[in-house]
């Protein structure tokens, strides 16, 4: 399983959300907080705060919802909601930021530097000049 960076949330967030990178940077923060390696969290550790961003984040598809209901020793049933990282929406985002830079790339076009050039101006005759000699 491959692992979701702090970077892929940052460019899903701010793509998703359309906030600037630093700002995006404090919600991917957030999320891998909570997250770390696993998949899933539970929704019960969340302020009101947090949970309102999971919400934002869970319209756009960076995260989605499950429940899971279980019957108590006592008969009653119980509810547990869940957060879970939708890591193929983030590599998605993530893949094709990463190839718009690549695309947007120009190369490098250096000019000579100081040595290429002195060295470019000695005659090639005076190269082999230096012989090695032997006693």
């Amino acid at each position: 399983m491959t692992i979701v960076t702090i970077r892929d949330i940052n460019i899903a967030i701010s793509k998703c959300l359309n906030l600037a990178r630093d700002e995006a940077e404090r919600y991917a923060q957030t999320v891998i907080d909570f997250f770390g390696f696993e998949d899933r969290i539970i929704d019960n550790m969340l302020t009101q705060e947090e949970r309102q961003m999971f919400y934002h984040l869970h319209e756009k598809g960076i995260v989605s919802a499950q429940r899971e209901e279980i019957t108590l020793s006592t008969g009653q049933p119980w509810r547990i909601h869940y957060w879970c990282l939708e890591r193929k929406f983030i590599f998605k985002l993530s893949h094709e930021e990463t190839l718009q830079q690549q695309r947007q790339k120009i190369p490098l076009v250096t000019s000579p530097t100081r040595y290429e050039e002195l060295y470019s101006s000695v005659p090639s005759d005076l190269w082999g000049t230096r012989k090695r000699f032997t006693t």
